[in-house]
């Protein structure tokens, strides 16, 4: 896959992050200063499987980064944008103060997801856009990790077609579905 944003296990990007929580509700807006935050090597987490390849150590109950990307994109190629996303628990992820996705629970392995209409609305698709995510963990391992690329492999199905399940339990939120 050619990535705009690579993920650990395939030369993970650097972020910006913290674990004590920013100092505003509006930490995942562009204008938001997170010059005084740590940077770090993606994945982020411990204790985990073995299949997540960590970068920076992370043991706290959360976590929060944000890194800044560069596109240029078509119309066609912004339309097939892709969230490629291994999480470990709970976790939400914006791109430039929109909310793109959110998930509680956990997965145990990367899932390739859609990004929200209004969070695809607000990409600059030649230009600087920013990337923000937070991640809460309660128990056992964790992880957080985020890359980004153009599925054209795959076809393109609007967030009006998916479906959300409600978890009445604590484990994985993984639930797949054929359309």
């Amino acid at each position: 896959i050619p990535y705009l944003l690579s993920p650990a296990d395939e030369n993970g990007e650097t972020w910006r992050y913290t674990t004590n929580p920013p100092s505003t509700p509006k930490w995942y807006a562009p204008d938001f200063d997170d010059s005084d935050w740590k940077t770090g090597k993606a994945g982020f987490g411990a204790n985990g499987l073995a299949n997540m390849q960590y970068g920076t150590k992370w043991t706290t109950t959360g976590i929060w980064i944000r890194r800044t990307l560069d596109l240029d994109l078509t119309h066609e190629e912004l339309a097939k944008l892709t969230l490629r996303i291994y999480y470990d628990e709970d976790t939400e992820f914006y791109i430039n103060g929109v909310l793109a996705f959110s998930a509680t629970g956990y997965i145990t392995d990367y899932k390739n997801v859609a990004i929200s209409d209004a969070a695809r609305a607000a990409i600059n698709p030649h230009g600087t856009n920013t990337l923000a995510a937070h991640t809460k963990q309660t128990a056992g391992g964790q992880f957080i990790d985020i890359a980004l690329f153009v599925d054209n492999a795959s076809p393109t199905y609007s967030v009006t077609n998916a479906v959300r399940v409600a978890m009445g339990y604590s484990h994985s939120s993984e639930v797949s579905f054929t359309l």
